[in-house]
């Protein structure tokens, strides 16, 4: 019998930045259920952070939404000042308090389609954070894949889809880098063929 071990984290148990020197709320093994009872997100707090067992640099943390229960009420607002973004472009999204139960399993193969986290910057400045984005793909690809730093730089310059993924946060800007994996089954075949 397996049994589920399913962690809560209170909204309570949140903070109001991005620093990896903030102390884990929980503990968890691979493959674990945590329940996040959030506040609606207007003020930047994030809850958390949960340590995973096990997760090395380059792993993937895959996130699988068991379930979402949203508040029966929302709200939004325009803020002036803040920029466009994909989702929001008056400052805020609709802001509600939400409920999030997800499993939480650390990935090691080739199995992952796209990279997406850890492979994502906060800098101060747009450039930089694009900057510190590929500079991280390089070295995921020299680690991961065997391409030497300049393979891996042409290689992003070909595959990699960069993204401002957050610029209403200021002076924060968030910037994403995301690689299919599956074009690295398509060269091993052309390889192979030729």
């Amino acid at each position: 019998m397996n049994i589920i071990i399913t962690h809560h984290i209170h909204q309570h148990q949140h903070h109001l930045a991005w620093d990896n020197s903030i102390p884990p709320v929980a503990t968890i093994n691979s493959g674990e259920i945590v329940t996040f009872d959030s506040f609606d997100t207007s003020n930047d707090q994030v809850n958390g952070p949960i340590f995973v067992r096990d997760a090395q640099p380059g792993d993937v943390l895959e996130v699988e939404i068991i379930d979402i229960k949203i508040a029966k009420w929302g709200w939004t607002g325009i803020i002036p000042g803040f920029r466009l973004l994909h989702d929001e472009v008056c400052g805020t999204a609709i802001e509600t308090p939400v409920v999030v139960s997800v499993r939480l399993t650390v990935i090691r193969d080739e199995s992952v389609k796209h990279v997406i986290s850890p492979l994502l910057d906060i800098a101060n400045d747009m450039l930089e954070a694009t900057k510190q984005v590929i500079r991280q793909m390089i070295n995921y690809l020299v680690q991961n894949k065997g391409l030497t730093k300049e393979e891996a730089y042409m290689l992003c310059f070909i595959a990699v889809d960069i993204r401002a993924t957050q610029v209403v946060d200021m002076p924060n800007y968030t910037v994403g880098a995301f690689l299919p994996l599956d074009i690295f089954t398509y060269a091993d075949a052309i390889l192979i063929l030729f």
